[in-house]
C-alpha cells in the first residue's frame, strides 16, 4: 500500500503543478491586455478556480505521502473532497466538517486561505474597478445628440 501510496502522491504532485502553472499562465496574460474587459474578467475568474484545484491536488499530494489520514479521524478524503475543502478554504467559509489533522496540510490550508483574499481583494477588485461594461453613451455634437457607432449595430 505505501509504495501504491507514493505513485498515488507522484501523480498529485504532477497535477498540482500543472494546476499551478495555469494561473499564472492566465494572468500573464491578462496583465498584457492593454483594456479591461469581459475576457479580462472571465481570466480572473477561470485562474482564482485554477488556484483552488491546485490546492485541492496538494492537499491530496500531501494526503499520499502523509503518514496520517489527512483529515484525521475522517479518513483520507476523496479527491472531491479535497476539492471541497480547497474552496471553502479558499474562500474563507470554514464549515469546519473537514480539518487537515496535521502538518502540512494545516500550513497548505492557511497559505489557501491567505492567498484567496487577496486574489480576490487585490486582482479582482482591481479588474471590477477598472471594467466599464458597454452602455449606451452619447455625445453632444454641434447641438444635437450623436450616439457612437457600435450601438446602432
Amino acid at each position: 500500500m505505501h509504495g501504491q501510496g507514493n505513485q498515488l502522491g507522484a501523480i498529485f504532485t504532477v497535477c498540482c503543478v500543472l494546476y499551478l502553472i495555469a494561473p499564472f499562465s492566465i494572468v500573464r496574460d491578462l496583465v498584457a491586455r492593454p483594456a479591461v474587459d469581459r475576457e479580462i474578467l472571465l481570466g480572473a475568474v477561470a485562474a482564482y478556480v485554477l488556484i483552488g484545484m491546485f490546492f485541492a491536488f496538494a492537499y491530496k499530494a500531501a494526503g499520499e505521502f502523509g503518514k496520517v489520514p489527512f483529515f484525521g479521524t475522517a479518513g483520507h478524503g476523496s479527491l472531491s473532497q479535497d476539492l471541497f475543502f480547497s474552496f471553502v478554504t479558499m474562500t474563507t467559509v470554514g464549515y469546519g466538517n473537514l480539518v487537515p489533522a496535521a502538518n502540512p496540510g494545516q500550513s497548505l490550508a492557511v497559505v489557501e486561505a491567505l492567498i484567496g483574499q487577496l486574489f480576490l481583494v487585490v486582482a479582482v477588485g482591481k479588474i471590477i474597478n477598472s471594467f466599464t461594461p458597454q452602455r449606451r453613451h452619447s455625445r453632444r455634437r454641434h447641438g444635437r445628440t450623436r450616439h457612437t457607432r457600435w450601438m446602432r449595430q
